[in-house]
């Protein structure tokens, strides 16, 4: 009997020790719930109890007992058995609890496995986003419901050239210019905060934007609505159109100059078609009028008359030329020329044709020289003067020319830098006229623009002047008020040189050629010009026969080769054009001379008519002062 309570004791604490461990070890909320708590602890006490109640049944201390030894036994027993019950309904609680857990365990195991990767996935986005957001080159910006920016890129900070994150909290109609827009993109906003619409709700335009320090540039725009923390924002992607602004405008520069080039293009093509007949007839004028002139009685009226035709001609000749410089960009010879000689010469004629309503002030310095051809300057000073007379067309006014010579220094150039400190020769021409307005300024140099009715004016002089300004290395500038008067001042590059005359400009007071009674033959289509260039010669004292054709001039000199020293031809001719002329002549007398004529230096290569032999070139019309020394040049060589 007393190994059966030794060995139940045994198993008693065993259980009891193991019980405990494995509620230790697995200490949780779910196996320390009531239910099993008190299974348990009842399996204990009864089997405490039957222990007992076996030892004082073996060890017989307790002989007052009231039961008898085997009733005893028996409640030992059932005792045993009611904690053995207890304890096997508390395992089993356990064992449904650990279950349970072991089943909780696993679901919570792939939930944390589902949130790490969810999480992995989130940051991944996140960073994705990030750096989607720093990379891109526009502003990203979102707004809450009072227009102030809650979030926004690098980018944005870098296109306003704020700090970063110095943005964030700023009124985004605080950034945009000019201020009148600011009231409109208020409203605009409450707009779009109310029903979500808008001009820029999902679509592009364009808007003004303000930089830190002011500055304003053109920007796209276009937003878009967003529910985020409970709440509707606005989230708007904003461009800087900068650089594609200035792309489009200078691609519009080069259009309109493409279409300005086509239009001289056009120019020159029918400069080029009218001047050979257009020079004939001014040869004709110019030619027939200095002979006329010559045949006068010196210090008749009629001869003054004469002069004015000749100098009318003259400028006639010059406007001609003019257009074929312009418009073919010929470059015309120079030479150092006084440019007061020049100012003193257009002044004179230009009294005799403006109204006397208008006067005349002048302030001319024998200043240093130019490079340049008379012409061109003649050009340039009749073009501002002309353009001065319209101006105070119909009313009273002053034209005043002034012409000095000045130091430029570096902060009175332009700003483009192409030019440098130095003597400059300054022409400025001044009226009293009706001004030019703020919005015309800029477009005043443009070819054929003219603010002049239809019939006064061609929209060329100006450009012209341009033209040829630029072509000196030099620049102008205009200062004009409404309603007050406009001043253009040309500076031209001086140079040092000794001082020139102009007596080639003049035929009237050109010294007379010398020559000595060589024989010519001089060929042009037209009797008229055929009939004056003997005339001219002759008068010059050559001996002259003149033909009207190749084939006539040809058979004329096949008869007595021996018999001439100069070919003077013109280009242009039906047959046997001027250089086929040539070469027939020169393939039969090598030595002979050959100067060819014509009307427009696209209808000949100069340089080479040179190679192939031809003496000189001379440009139509043809005059005493522009063909006599050619003359006497050749025979000199």
């Amino acid at each position: 009997m007393s190994i059966n309570i030794l060995l139940k004791s045994i198993g008693v604490l065993l259980l009891l020790f193991i019980t405990c461990k494995i509620i230790n070890i697995k200490s949780s909320i779910a196996i320390r719930r009531r239910p099993v708590s008190r299974l348990v602890a009842a399996g204990g006490i009864f089997m405490a109890a039957a222990l007992i109640v076996q030892i004082g049944v073996e060890f017989s201390p307790l002989n007052y007992s009231v039961f008898e030894t085997d009733t005893l036994k028996s409640i030992a027993d059932i005792c045993f058995l009611l904690g053995f019950l207890f304890l096997g309904a508390g395992f089993r609680k356990w064992a449904l609890a650990l279950q349970e857990l072991e089943y909780l365990e696993g679901e919570l195991k792939t939930a944390n496995q589902v949130l790490s990767r969810q999480t992995s996935e989130l940051r991944l986005r996140e960073d994705m986003y990030e750096s989607i957001t720093t990379a891109v080159t526009d502003a990203i910006f979102m707004l809450d419901a009072q227009g102030k920016i809650v979030f926004c890129n690098p980018a944005a900070a870098t296109i306003f050239e704020y700090e970063d994150g110095e943005l964030l909290g700023y009124d985004l109609h605080s950034l945009l210019a000019p201020s009148r827009y600011h009231a409109d993109f208020a409203r605009g906003f409450g707009r779009f905060m109310h029903n979500g619409t808008g001009k820029a709700v999902r679509h592009t335009i364009q808007a003004a934007a303000l930089r830190k320090d002011g500055r304003e540039f053109p920007m796209e725009v276009s937003v878009s609505p967003i529910f985020y923390n409970e709440s509707w924002h606005a989230l708007g992607i904003l461009r800087d159109i900068s650089a594609q602004v200035e792309h489009e405008r200078q691609t519009a520069d080069l259009a309109r100059q493409l279409r300005q080039a086509q239009k001289m293009e056009a120019v020159g093509t029918l400069a080029g078609g009218i001047a050979h007949d257009f020079n004939n007839i001014l040869t004709a004028i110019l030619g027939y009028g200095e002979l006329a002139k010559h045949a006068v009685v010196a210090g008749k009226g009629a001869g003054e008359y004469i002069e004015l035709v000749l100098q009318a001609g003259r400028r006639a000749r010059d406007l001609v030329r003019q257009i074929l410089f312009f418009s073919r960009q010929q470059e015309q010879e120079r030479q150092p020329i006084s440019p007061h000689l020049i100012v003193n010469e257009v002044l004179k004629l230009l009294r005799a044709s403006l109204p006397a309503t208008i006067e005349i002030s002048q302030s001319i310095d024998n200043c240093a020289q130019i490079m340049s051809d008379p012409t061109l300057l003649h050009q340039v000073l009749m073009n501002l003067c002309t353009n001065a007379a319209h101006a105070m067309e119909n009313q009273n006014g002053r034209l005043t020319v002034e012409l000095a010579c000045v130091e430029v220094s570096a902060a009175d150039l332009p700003e483009n830098g192409k030019f440098k400190p130095a003597s400059y020769v300054r022409l400025r021409v001044s009226d009293t006229g009706c001004g030019i307005a703020e919005n015309v300024k800029e477009r005043i140099f443009d070819p054929y623009f003219t603010t002049k009715e239809v019939g006064k004016g061609t929209g060329l002089g100006l450009s012209v002047v341009q033209g040829i300004v630029s072509s000196h290395g030099g620049w102008l500038t205009v200062d004009s008020v409404v309603d007050k008067g406009t001043s253009f001042a040309v500076y031209l590059p001086a140079i040092e040189t000794e001082t020139i005359t102009l007596k080639d400009r003049k035929g009237a007071d050109a010294e007379p050629v010398i020559n000595g009674g060589e024989s010519l033959i001089f060929v042009d289509d037209e009797e008229i010009i055929a009939d004056l260039g003997r005339l001219l010669l002759e008068r010059l004292g050559y001996r002259v026969t003149a033909a009207t054709s190749g084939n006539e001039a040809l058979e004329i000199f096949k008869k007595s080769p021996e018999d001439y020293d100069l070919l003077i031809v013109d280009q242009v001719m039906p047959g046997l054009s001027g250089m086929q002329l040539a070469k027939e002549v020169m393939a039969i007398k090598p030595e002979m001379a050959v100067i060819i004529c014509t009307g427009n230096y696209e209808q000949l290569n100069e340089e080479e008519a040179l190679a192939q032999g031809i003496r000189a070139v001379v440009m139509k019309p043809l005059v005493e002062d522009n063909l006599g020394p050619v003359i006497r040049k050749v025979f000199g060589e």
